[in-house]
């Protein structure tokens, strides 16, 4: 599966969540069976993953099988915050958990984007493979947003 290719935010944000449906059925055989929760997800997805920048001017989304088998950078698991954020996002809905994206910046623009998830009090969580376990960058704005599935 192709990386979608894209630098308007709205194309963005529809390509995450394209990726993130397309990214199911690989995090259901991915994701071992006994991780199941947040926690042991997020080491599981640190520890096979790792940040790299896109090419300037273009932001490229990968589905989770193609970060992990076709991958764009030639190195499996390699991606921006964007292609951690879908594998994390399809991995914690396999787990069984309600989750979204997080759009965050500190002007106009978003920079940055995450995962999030509901715990089983509604309590919702960062879930950012480029930092430690629930910590959110201090950004001045941040936007939630709903993945329905």
């Amino acid at each position: 599966m192709r990386a979608i290719q894209t630098n308007d935010i709205s194309e963005t944000v529809a390509g995450i969540a394209d990726r993130i449906d397309a990214s199911l059925n690989f995090a259901q055989i991915w994701v071992p069976g006994d991780c199941r929760t947040p926690h042991d997800l997020f080491y599981l997805l640190k520890s096979s993953t790792s940040f790299q920048h896109d090419k300037p001017g273009v932001e490229q989304i990968q589905s989770m099988q193609t970060l992990f088998t076709e991958n764009i950078h030639g190195i499996p698991g390699a991606g921006d915050c964007d292609c951690l954020t879908v594998a994390a996002c399809a991995s914690l809905h396999v787990i069984g958990y309600q989750c979204g994206i997080v759009l965050q910046g500190n002007g106009k623009y978003a920079t940055h984007v995450l995962a999030y998830y509901r715990d089983w009090n509604n309590i919702i969580y960062p879930f950012d493979l480029t930092e430690n376990f629930q910590d959110l960058r201090p950004y001045k704005k941040s936007q939630y947003i709903k993945i329905n599935f």
